[in-house]
C-alpha cells in the first residue's frame, strides 16, 4: 500500500459503502482517516481500530443528530474537523460554496456536542493533526527567528538604502559591475550590511522551510481561525537600556568609520591643481592621424555638415565640433 510505504495516513472518503470499506481496511497497517465521516453507526468500530473520524459541515445539519452523537462518543485522540470545501457548507451558510474559514462553525457544533469549549476542541483536533503529521495548525519553527529576520531586514536594509542614496547623489554608481578591487569606499562600507541582509533572508527561508516540514511549534487560534500572538519573555528595563546603548554605540562607530573612509577617499581623489611658473609656452599641435579628406567625406555623408564644422585633429588640437 502506498500510504504504508511512505508512512503517511490513509484518507478514505466513502459514500453508501461503509461495510465494504471497513472490510477492505481491516488489514491496514497505517493510520486511517475517515474523511467526511458519514457512518455514525460504525463510529464504535472505527474507534476500536484506532481510526480517525473527521467531521465535516454536514454534521451541523438538523437531520444529523446521529453524527453529533458519534462525535460526542469518540475519544479525544480520534476526533478531527474539516470543511470538505467547496461542498457541505455548515448550516449557518448552507447553500453557499464552502470554504476553509467555515470550519469554525463545524468545530463549534462538535464542541457543543462533546460538552467542551471551542478552545478545548481546538487543542484536541490540533493534537491529532500533529500526531498524523498532516501539516495543520502548527506555529513557526521559531518565533524568535522570525522577529530577528524582521529587525535585521529593517535595520540593515535602511543603512544600505541610505548608503546607496548618498552614492546616487553623484550619479548612477557602478556598484557591482566592476571588480572588487575597484569598489569605491561607500560600496565597500555597504558590503558587511549587504552580507547581514542576505543572512537574514536565509534565516527566514530556513524558518519557513522547517515549518513546512512539520517542525513548527504549537499555535493557538481564535474562533475566526486567526492565530493568537505568541507569548515571549520580555527584557527587564536595565537589559533593554543596555541593548539600546550598545546598538547606538555600534551605529555611531559604523558611521564614524564610514565617514573617515569616505573623507579619506575624497581627499585622495580631489581636483588636482597645476602651478605654472615662468613664461607661458605655446603647445605643439597634435599630429594629424588618418586621412582628413576621407574623414570629411564621412562627416558630410552622415549629414553633420548642416550644423557642425569639420576640422581635422591636429590643426587646432580639436576634432569635429
Amino acid at each position: 500500500m502506498l500510504a504504508e510505504k511512505h508512512r503517511k495516513p490513509l484518507v478514505i472518503h466513502t459514500r453508501e459503502a461503509a461495510e465494504d470499506t471497513l472490510a477492505v481496511l481491516r488489514n491496514a497497517r497505517t493510520d486511517v482517516i475517515l474523511h467526511c465521516f458519514s457512518a455514525p453507526w460504525r463510529a464504535a468500530d472505527a474507534a476500536e481500530r484506532g481510526w480517525y473520524c473527521s467531521f465535516a459541515g454536514h454534521t451541523t445539519y438538523p437531520g444529523s443528530a446521529e453524527l453529533r452523537e458519534a462525535a460526542a462518543e469518540l475519544p479525544d485522540d480520534l476526533v478531527l474537523v474539516e470543511t470538505d470545501a467547496p461542498y457541505l457548507a455548515p448550516q449557518t451558510v448552507r447553500g453557499k460554496p464552502n470554504e476553509p474559514a467555515y470550519v469554525v462553525d463545524t468545530a463549534r457544533v462538535v464542541a457543543e456536542a462533546r460538552g467542551v469549549s471551542y478552545e478545548e476542541l481546538e487543542r484536541i483536533v490540533l493534537r491529532g493533526a500533529r500526531v498524523l503529521d498532516v501539516g495543520c495548525g502548527g506555529g513557526l519553527l521559531s518565533e524568535a527567528m522570525a522577529r530577528a529576520h524582521v529587525w535585521i531586514t529593517f535595520a540593515f536594509g535602511m543603512v544600505v538604502y541610505f548608503i546607496w542614496l548618498v552614492q546616487g547623489l553623484d550619479g548612477a554608481p557602478r556598484r557591482w559591475s566592476v571588480l572588487p578591487s575597484n569598489y569605491d569606499t561607500l560600496t565597500r562600507v555597504s558590503l558587511p550590511f549587504v552580507v547581514v541582509l542576505v543572512l537574514g533572508q536565509t534565516l527566514f527561508f530556513w524558518n519557513v522551510f522547517q515549518t513546512l516540514r512539520g517542525k513548527g511549534g504549537e499555535a493557538s487560534f481564535d474562533e475566526r481561525g486567526i492565530p493568537y500572538p505568541s507569548e515571549r519573555p520580555r527584557m527587564s528595563a536595565p537589559v533593554a537600556e543596555a541593548v539600546l546603548v550598545l546598538a547606538a554605540l555600534g551605529l555611531a562607530a559604523a558611521f564614524a568609520v564610514g565617514g573617515y573612509l569616505v573623507g579619506r577617499e575624497t581627499a585622495d581623489s580631489g581636483p588636482a591643481t597645476v602651478t605654472q611658473t615662468g613664461e607661458p609656452t605655446e603647445s605643439t599641435p597634435a599630429a594629424v592621424v588618418g586621412d582628413p579628406t576621407a574623414g570629411a567625406e564621412v562627416f558630410a555623408s552622415a549629414g553633420c555638415s548642416g550644423c557642425h564644422t569639420f576640422t581635422p585633429a591636429g590643426s587646432t588640437g580639436a576634432s569635429a565640433r
